[in-house]
Order: structure tokens, then sequence, then C-alpha cells
């Protein structure tokens, strides 16, 4: 076992013994710390989670199909970046 991976066993051990931890904050420091990668916490998180799980976290982020066929349907009229480029602005 990596010594980092034993200081983040050492650190998760000391934390559970906190119950004001928040663990999303620990997960996401073993991401930015190089114990795990974002696409493999990902996995991990939506393995552990049920789909009902999923499908209201997809929906609480505006991801979920009832927000996404907004971006397909095209309703003829210009984008905000559209209207500003008329004024001469530019936010690409």
């Amino acid at each position: 076992m990596s010594p980092l991976l034993l200081l983040y066993k050492h650190k998760l051990n000391k934390a559970r013994a906190n119950a004001m931890t928040n663990f999303r904050n620990v997960a996401l420091e073993l991401v930015e710390n190089g114990v795990v990668s974002a696409e493999e916490l990902l996995t991990m998180a939506l393995k552990y989670m049920s789909n009902d799980d999923v499908e209201d976290m997809l929906d609480s982020n505006e991801l979920s199909e009832r927000f996404m066929c907004d971006i397909y349907e095209d309703d003829g009229q210009p984008t905000w970046e559209q209207e500003w480029a008329d004024f001469g602005e530019s936010y690409e």
C-alpha cells in the first residue's frame, strides 16, 4: 500500500471520529491529491447510488431529459450571445 494511501486511511479514521467532518470534502481531496482520478471517483459514486438517486441528482443539476430537450429545440430566436454581439460584445 502506498504511503499516500496510508496517510489518507489515517486521515479518514481520524475524520470518522469527528462527527462534523464533511466527507464530500474528503472525497474531493482524494482526487485533488491524485489518490484516485475524478473518473474513478465518479464511477464509484454512481455504482453506489441507486438509480433514483442518480435521476434526482441529474434533475437537481438541470441535466435531466426535461432540461436537455430545451438545448435541442430551435425556436428561431437568437441566443443571448448573439443578442449581445449586435452591441459589439463577445463572449467566446
